[in-house]
């Protein structure tokens, strides 16, 4: 690990100037002193990145560098650690973070994608209230946390988009969570075996993080602390460590640790030319564009949602989707205006555990619930026969008749829709195409749109398979990407992906992203 000292500690240099305060006679030719810097709430400057996220210097530093939709559960628990450290996030919410990394054994270096995996956790709870195994009042605690949970991830990931952009923020060198979570400990374990000195007590005791983050410091600073290879024990490890940093920080006076950061790297002034103007449109192709306008406005205006949820549903029966396309598929409808949350909601028993269609689980789930309600009245039990077990069932049953009745909806129209001659269908993968098109849009909408306070980050994408499509939707309309090297992540893929987007706009200003359409039929009608 190789720590980066503050003030030019590496050559000795990190001394404190002596600043002269003697009197002078004042000179009224003299420019006036500039007006003090402006401050918000929090005493930080306006206008500067600390005060634009929210957040301290260090954490941004590290947010630049770590994405939450893929980084490993190790470098996960130190950023969390950091980040409550820093007074930056939830304290409270770090820790439970950090001892489900521990109880689930993710502390490993394998990358997840923990903004995926914290949506999953809330759709578990949801699941378990529609289901019927949890009535809504004893899970609604649970549910508001997971909404925390869940709403801190988005928090990470949105300023992690948006600090790509601001280059006043360092970017943190690999293995930067680390070597901030050692310093951390470090800087805590140190204070209090300082005042236990003070106060003629023994050594605080460490817990194995904070044992392993000073001993790895140690090293780093080239302390030995036993270099005779002796069997010592961790106290008097501890011991060792303590005086030989006391040391070295008597042979550094005014210097502090840093975490590592990366080089500035150069902006590519170059701009990509090679995208040729696309040539003008045909007469005929003019006519028929227009016509499809027309009848898209129509069908649009007949039915009330936007043309590309009814393209997508002509495209894909609600009802033959497996369970992961199904969310997928009513994420999109919910996004876009068509259903709401509390529809998708009603989905999840399936989406969680669902297996062949989804009309014939509910069907069945609704018929078992229904006899679980007759069972229940008529019993003399009074551990089946109670309010509550009653309440379940009955809530289980409520939330069957709500997403048969969406399904039903959902495919009424879609056979509708196959007898349209106005709304067009999509080529191949219908529901794929969707939905790349909505994260397009959602990309290219979140990265125009500026960041001025904490509150306006959002994730420009929230998983690797929805930045897979955004580049697939770019090469489909020609954008030459600039190939990278290494194993870059999805983050730096789009970022990279949006300044050649940029320079394609340039040529092509015109052109906007579709889907691949099926043509339509009896067009002439409209034109």
């Amino acid at each position: 690990m190789n720590l980066s000292p503050l003030f030019g500690a590496q050559n000795g240099l990190g001394r404190l100037r002596a600043i002269s305060f003697s009197p002078k006679l004042a000179d009224t030719n003299a420019p006036r002193a500039e007006a003090p810097p402006l401050l918000d709430s929090k005493g930080l400057q306006v206008g500067s990145p600390e005060s634009r996220f929210g957040m301290s210097r260090q954490s941004l530093q590290l947010l630049k560098a770590y994405d939450v939709r893929n980084i490993s559960g190790r470098d996960l628990y130190d950023l969390m650690d950091v980040l409550a450290a820093n007074h930056d996030i939830d304290p409270q919410l770090a820790a439970d973070i950090r001892g489900n990394i521990d109880s689930n054994g993710w502390k490993t270096g394998a990358e997840r994608n923990a903004l995926q995996t914290y949506d999953d956790a809330r759709d578990a709870v949801v699941a378990d209230v529609k289901s019927g195994k949890q009535l809504p009042r004893f899970a609604d605690p649970n549910l508001r946390y997971q909404d925390k949970l869940l709403g801190l991830f988005k928090q990470l990931a949105g300023l992690h988009d948006a600090l790509q952009k601001d280059a006043r923020v360092e970017t943190a060198a690999e293995g930067g969570a680390r070597q901030a979570a050692n310093l951390m400990r470090l800087d805590r374990w140190m204070a209090s075996a300082d005042r236990n000195q003070q106060q003629g007590l023994p050594l605080p005791p460490a817990s194995k993080d904070t044992y392993f983050s000073i001993t790895e410091t140690m090293d780093a600073l080239g302390i030995a602390v036993n270099p005779s290879h002796e069997d010592l024990t961790p106290s008097a490890t501890l011991e060792r460590a303590r005086d030989g940093y006391r040391k070295w920080r008597d042979q550094h006076p005014g210097e502090t640790l840093a975490i590592e950061l990366q080089a500035d790297k150069p902006d590519d002034p170059s701009v990509k030319t090679a995208n040729a103007q696309p040539s003008a449109p045909l007469p005929q192709e003019d006519v028929q564009a227009r016509a499809q306008d027309k009848a898209n406005m129509l069908a649009q205006a007949q039915y009330g949602m936007p043309v590309a949820m009814l393209q997508l549903i002509k495209s894909v029966d609600f009802n033959k989707v497996s369970a992961q396309q199904l969310k997928q598929y009513a994420g999109l409808l919910r996004d876009y205006g068509v259903i709401s949350q509390d529809d998708v909601d009603a989905l999840t028993p399936f989406i969680r555990s669902g297996e062949g269609s989804p009309a014939r689980y509910f069907h069945d789930d609704l018929a078992d619930a229904s006899q679980q309600v007759q069972e229940t009245i008529q019993s003399r039990d009074l551990e089946v026969n109670n309010p509550q077990a009653l309440a379940r069932q009955m809530n289980r049953s409520a939330n069957d008749k709500q997403a048969l009745t969406l399904i039903g909806r959902m495919s009424q129209l879609h056979q509708q829709l196959q007898f349209d001659d106005r709304v067009q269908a999509i080529s191949g993968d219908g529901l794929r195409q969707a939905g790349d098109l909505a994260a397009f849009q959602r990309w290219t909408q979140v990265e125009q749109n500026p960041v001025n306070r904490p509150e306006d980050v959002v994730p420009e994408f929230s998983s690797k398979d929805q930045a897979e499509g955004i580049l697939r939707v770019l090469q489909r309309m020609g954008v030459a990407l600039t190939p990278l090297q290494g194993n870059p992540g999805p983050s730096a893929r789009l970022e990279s992906a949006w300044k050649d987007y940029q320079a394609w706009r340039k040529l092509n200003p015109a052109t906007q992203p579709s889907m691949p359409l099926t043509p339509s039929a009896r067009l002439d009608a409209y034109a």
